[in-house]
């Protein structure tokens, strides 16, 4: 990890990330602030390569010191998420990776990743999504609302051209 992180009246600007994390290789420049209630944060998320995989536990992988190969192959996180902590902060971000690869070897990486992740009021929103994949290209939005004791998923998801047997392989 190299960055410029800074600090003054109750902001943290962090700048020129430059991040490798197994697979993955981001980057971007982001800002939290906690003079707001809750506090925020905004920035750019970019890179070359994100490999959910190396996200271990925040996508479902479970955290017991094992290599990220030798763990199940998982699609989706299979624990308790807790939503109360969707209300702890707010966020605004831009989304640009190049490849985004999923913790399975089932599914090929989408490619060309762009979106606007969002939190506020516990909603957490991803907005604006275009992707190709299995030389097509994905569109949509997607959203986690944990304002209620129980979550509310939505997935608005639009497919053109894929060949699902280029993106899903059995």
């Amino acid at each position: 990890l190299r960055a410029e992180l800074r600090h003054g009246h109750g902001v943290w600007p962090l700048r020129e990330v430059r991040a490798t994390a197994g697979d993955s290789r981001r980057g971007g420049n982001f800002r939290f602030d906690t003079r707001s209630s809750p506090p925020k944060l905004t920035g750019r998320l970019t890179g070359s390569r994100l490999s959910l995989a190396d996200l271990g536990s925040a996508v479902g992988l479970p955290f017991d010191g094992q290599p990220v190969a030798a763990r199940p192959q998982r699609l989706l996180p299979d624990y308790r998420f807790e939503l109360p902590t969707l209300g702890r902060m707010d966020a605004d971000l831009q989304i640009h990776i190049d490849e985004l690869g999923f913790a399975s070897q089932h599914l090929q990486a989408v490619k060309d990743l762009r979106a606007r992740l969002t939190l506020a009021d516990s909603v957490l929103r991803l907005e604006d999504v275009q992707a190709r994949a299995g030389g097509g290209r994905l569109w949509g939005t997607s959203w986690l609302d944990g304002s209620d004791p129980v979550a509310v998923l939505g997935v608005d998801l639009r497919f053109a051209d894929v060949e699902v047997s280029q993106w899903i392989r059995a």
